[in-house]
């Protein structure tokens, strides 16, 4: 750290990184009766386009692009659990192995208007017990430190602290 602080780097953003002991018992979370969790695969152009207008929503346009989700869908162990009302998707977590013994969760969102109604919780339940049945014994994921939202939520799931993530940035001219 010392290096890039005395070479001009400034600190961008802390990521706290946070794992789940898939050991332990994953208990379910009901959801709304109007919403349903599908595992997807993303294969066709209608879903991938809810997809993207949903996680453009959820994250202020911050989004993955597609080449990125085609990218990470060839990762060992992918998954992807979406949330749905009747046609629109909601929500959503993508899964996929980091080792042999742990994957990671990562891309979750939910829509702004449903927000604070479980989406979350209940995608991330569903992709946790989809991880255990799979083998695993870890989910890990990253987080921004000034996300107590989140970080609240993972807790409340029984996710840990693992480690901390610093990423620095330079102005290059």
């Amino acid at each position: 750290m010392d290096f890039y602080l005395t070479h001009g780097f400034a600190l961008y953003k802390t990521v706290l990184i946070m794992k789940f002991d898939l050991s332990q018992e994953i208990k379910d979370f009901p959801v709304a009766p109007n919403v349903v969790i599908k595992q997807s695969d993303l294969e066709n152009e209608e879903e991938i386009k809810k997809y993207f207008i949903a996680s453009k929503l959820s994250q202020n346009g911050n989004c993955l692009n597609l080449a990125s989700v085609r990218w990470t869908k060839h990762f060992p162990g992918w998954a992807l659990f979406n949330a749905y009302s009747a046609d629109e998707l909601i929500g959503s977590v993508m899964t996929y192995s980091v080792t042999e013994e742990r994957s990671a969760t990562e891309n979750i969102f939910v829509v702004p208007s449903w927000r604070r109604k479980g989406i979350a919780k209940a995608c991330i339940i569903t992709a946790l017990k989809h991880l255990k049945a799979q083998g695993q014994k870890e989910a890990s994921l990253p987080v921004r430190q000034d996300n107590k939202g989140a970080i609240n939520l993972y807790l409340s799931l029984g996710y840990r602290m693992l480690d901390t993530m610093y990423e620095f940035s330079i102005e290059v001219e």
